[in-house]
């Protein structure tokens, strides 16, 4: 194993139906990041305060996530959520 592992980035997107506790988005949210992070792999998320909880709840908050990811500076983020979007 002489070899570098490479750095890893991952896109997360935390969903919720609108009839579920919002304050399990938080805690998962939290859990999410923190898990990730301790395995040595960068997290792209949703601002907590850019929604409830920084959640998707609804089209208003998909089409923030969805500015959000397009506006990241990470090049891959932007082409692989639109070959998500054409889907």
């Amino acid at each position: 194993m002489g070899e570098q592992a490479k750095k890893c980035t991952l896109g997360v997107i935390v969903g919720n139906r609108g009839f579920f506790p919002g304050h399990l988005c938080e805690s998962g949210r939290q859990m999410m990041i923190k898990v990730l992070e301790e395995e040595g792999i960068d997290v792209v998320i949703l601002d907590v305060n850019a929604t409830r909880y920084g959640a998707v709840e609804s089209l208003d908050d998909a089409n923030i996530c969805s500015n959000y990811f397009e506006s990241s500076p990470r090049a891959w983020i932007k082409r692989y959520y639109n070959i998500i979007r054409l889907s």
